[in-house]
């Protein structure tokens, strides 16, 4: 399988278990990455939390490669205030 038919087949993961648009955004994918990692369920998110979990689902796919490590979450619970940027 090459890269393209790799994306399309994450793009129809995405399509048929998130009830995306056909050919999301990458924003739309990332977001919800970032969702998944944070562990925080369905709420209300500025659109500085929404930065915050593009960022986070960034930071999830770049740390196979070696490039950069999750933040780290304190222990008080799932909040992105409980979440710190570092580099590796």
């Amino acid at each position: 399988m090459n890269e393209s038919e790799y994306w399309k087949k994450i793009e129809q993961f995405f399509e048929d278990n998130f009830q995306t648009e056909k050919n999301p955004p990458i924003e739309t994918l990332l977001f919800l990455i970032g969702l998944q990692e944070l562990g925080s369920g369905q709420q209300k998110y500025t659109k500085d939390d929404k930065v915050n979990l593009i960022h986070i689902a960034v930071c999830r796919l770049l740390e196979p490669l070696d490039i950069t490590s999750l933040p780290i979450m304190k222990t008080d619970g799932h909040s992105l205030k409980n979440w710190r940027n570092f580099r590796s």
